[in-house]
């Protein structure tokens, strides 16, 4: 696997630990947006551009590389690779199997384990700030769409998403689906 799939992959991973909290829950709002990600402090900086789709229990995630459709509601995971047009399926039902979906899941925050820091302007939109996993997160003030992930690993090494071209509303079901003409692969 290419050092690319696996930063986009850890990435679409670090999403998920921002797992939905039980208490004092924002409002959930369904959405899609650009990604724009950099990786700072390795030899040849990687910045990378995604697009994501989330709803409560569907998520998707594109890169030039592959396609990761997230379906909770099916407990299953697509992982397409489009110049291939193939994909794998992971099942999503047993316990070990199971933690990696709620590890992936939808990209919103769990306020549990995050401290609110303050509400600030980023690119002219109200956002609420929080830190705690490591992480600086900023969401839309009082919902759980995301603005930008920041994370520090020490020696310099870092990442930042930024994300853009925010639509608020539910994505086309289809988004969520294997495309005609892909082949199940193995």
């Amino acid at each position: 696997m290419s050092l690319i799939k696996k930063i986009v992959l850890s990435l679409v991973c670090l999403l998920g630990l921002l797992s939905v909290s039980k208490a004092a829950e924002p409002e959930f709002k369904p959405f899609s947006a650009d990604i724009s990600s950099s990786l700072s402090g390795v030899p040849n900086n990687i910045n990378t551009h995604q697009k994501c789709y989330v709803t409560k229990d569907k998520n998707r995630f594109d890169t030039t590389e592959m396609i990761v459709i997230i379906r909770k509601d099916k407990n299953i995971m697509w992982i397409l690779h489009p110049l291939q047009k193939t994909y794998s399926e992971i099942s999503l039902s047993s316990d070990a199997q199971a933690s990696m979906v709620k590890m992936i899941g939808v990209p919103v925050f769990d306020r549990t384990m995050d401290n609110f820091i303050e509400t600030e302007t980023i690119d002219g939109q109200l956002a609420d700030m929080y830190k705690g996993n490591g992480l600086t997160t900023y969401c839309v003030h009082g919902s759980t769409v995301l603005l930008k992930i920041e994370k520090q690993f020490g020696g310099g090494v870092g990442f930042i998403w930024e994300f853009k071209n925010i639509q608020i509303g539910e994505p086309s079901p289809d988004v969520f689906e294997i495309p005609k003409g892909y082949k199940k692969s193995g």
